[in-house]
């Protein structure tokens, strides 16, 4: 793994594009601060889709916000 810049990523893009196709993790910085993170793609991997649907928690009783709020009050 190695940690590069913006500048440095975007003069050598390239280079850096196969790297990442060798496996090797690439972490990009913006201002010494890690901001995005290139790696192999592999399509046998599945990722998690906001789009799937789900069922909702039903809980008894009262709003958990409520809870809290009393939680709060007793401190």
């Amino acid at each position: 793994m190695i940690k590069i810049s913006v500048r440095e990523f975007t003069h050598h893009l390239s280079e850096y594009l196969q790297r990442a196709e060798k496996g090797e993790k690439i972490i990009i910085t913006k201002r010494n601060k890690p901001t995005a993170q290139l790696s192999h793609f592999n399509e046998n991997v599945s990722h998690p889709s906001w789009k799937e649907s789900f069922q909702p928690i039903k809980i008894k009783g009262e709003p958990l916000s409520t809870t809290v709020i009393k939680m709060r009050q007793e401190k």
